[in-house]
C-alpha cells in the first residue's frame, strides 16, 4: 500500500510540473497573472558543462532546471492532495 502511496505522489508532482508549466505559458501575456509566469534557473549551465578528465575518460556534467512560480504552486498543491488521499 505504502508503495502505491509513493507512485501516486510522484505522479501528482509531476502532473503539478506539466499544469503549472502550462499555466505559465497562458498567463504570461496577462497583466494581473503575469507574475505566475516569473521563472529562475538552477544548476550548471547546460552551455558550460563541468568537465571531469581523466586518463581514460572524459566526463561532462550539467543540469539546469527552469522553474516558475505557478509550477511551484502546483507541486506544493498536489504535495498537500496526495497527503489528503492517504
Amino acid at each position: 500500500m505504502k508503495v502505491k502511496h509513493t507512485f501516486l505522489l510522484i505522479f501528482l508532482i509531476v502532473a503539478g510540473f506539466v499544469v503549472g508549466g502550462a499555466i505559465a505559458q497562458v498567463t504570461q501575456g496577462i497583466g494581473m497573472l503575469s507574475w505566475l509566469s516569473h521563472s529562475a534557473t538552477i544548476g550548471i549551465d547546460a552551455g558550460k558543462p563541468a568537465y571531469i578528465d581523466l586518463a581514460f575518460i572524459q566526463l561532462a556534467l550539467g543540469f539546469q532546471m527552469k522553474l516558475n512560480v505557478a509550477e511551484v504552486v502546483f507541486m506544493i498543491a498536489a504535495v498537500i492532495v496526495g497527503r489528503k488521499l492517504r
